[in-house]
């Protein structure tokens, strides 16, 4: 009986150091996936601010106007001082 009592208590220590580590398994594998989905989500919002907020001021057209048109706002200036010339 003796016998049977220390199996069991092997037993029951065997499986008890199992469950122990399968749950120090568990939660590094978590705090693993934890990890790396705060690197993406840390990536994806640096990503997002960077790249794809728009600023708070509406773009201007005279930065991205063309050079031809840009040539043309001092036209009138432009035109008096032909028609003197060339009077």
């Amino acid at each position: 009986m003796k016998f049977i009592k220390f199996l069991l208590l092997l037993l029951g220590i065997g499986v008890g150091l199992w469950l122990v580590f399968w749950l120090i398994g568990l939660i590094s594998s978590l705090f693993w996936y934890v990890f790396w989905i705060a690197i993406l989500g840390v990536g994806g919002y640096a990503g997002y601010k960077l790249f794809l907020e728009k600023d708070d001021e509406p773009p201007q057209l005279a930065e991205k106007m063309p050079i031809g048109i840009a040539e043309m706002k001092n036209i009138e200036r432009q035109l008096e001082e032909f028609k003197e010339k060339y009077k």
